[in-house]
């Protein structure tokens, strides 16, 4: 087997990016969410949810993002072995976050100023969008009771003086605000006081 150089003309630069909305059918909004009971009857669910934009029985029904909640120590979930009180989804998934974002096993989460021994995450699907999430352009609303509250939250992209990177690149928090706009009402720079 031979090599042979690459000549300048043998390489194409180019600076195009490649953009698209991030749910399916090329949709920058997504307001219905389905999941399947097919996975809430087995035993995944006992660690995450898988989010359609469809019934997951729809041929055209893609897995949009996930859902799993983290807790430090296992609280929140059953353990995998009712005689080995030591592990459970909720502690197995606090930590490969842990690992993939902070890149140790010693670290825990800080939102604002709180650290935090458990948390809810949200994971895009992957092949949702083309190779990160647009600063500035999230918006995530929640509802938080039967009565119709809501929470507005949108990265703080906008708002920070220094980027943040760890093992899993560039990072920044989703805090009160709206479509990159942060609502400075709350303590700082849309944290809540109490829950970071």
């Amino acid at each position: 087997m031979s090599y042979k150089r690459f000549d300048t003309e043998d390489v194409v630069v180019s600076a195009e990016s490649v953009t698209a909305p991030v749910w399916s059918g090329d949709s920058t909004t997504l307001t219905t969410f389905f999941t399947s009971s097919t996975q809430i009857g087995g035993t995944s669910a006992d660690y995450y949810y898988d989010v359609y934009q469809t019934a997951s029985t729809f041929d055209t029904a893609r897995v949009q993002f996930s859902i799993a909640y983290a807790d430090k120590k296992g609280s929140g979930s059953l353990y995998f072995n009712s005689s080995v009180t030591s592990s459970s989804p909720a502690q197995t998934i606090y930590g490969q976050y842990r690992n993939l974002v902070l890149g140790t096993e010693e670290d825990d989460f800080t939102f604002g100023t709180i650290t935090s021994e458990h948390f809810y995450a949200i994971a895009v699907d992957r092949a949702r969008y083309k190779e990160a999430l647009l600063p500035g352009t999230l918006s995530l609303k929640l509802h938080v009771s039967a009565s119709g509250a809501e929470i507005n939250l949108t990265d703080n992209s906008q708002v920070v003086n220094t980027t943040t990177f760890t093992d899993a690149g560039r990072v920044f928090e989703l805090v009160s605000g709206s479509t990159g706009t942060v609502y400075t009402g709350l303590e700082t720079n849309g944290y809540s006081k109490n829950s970071g």
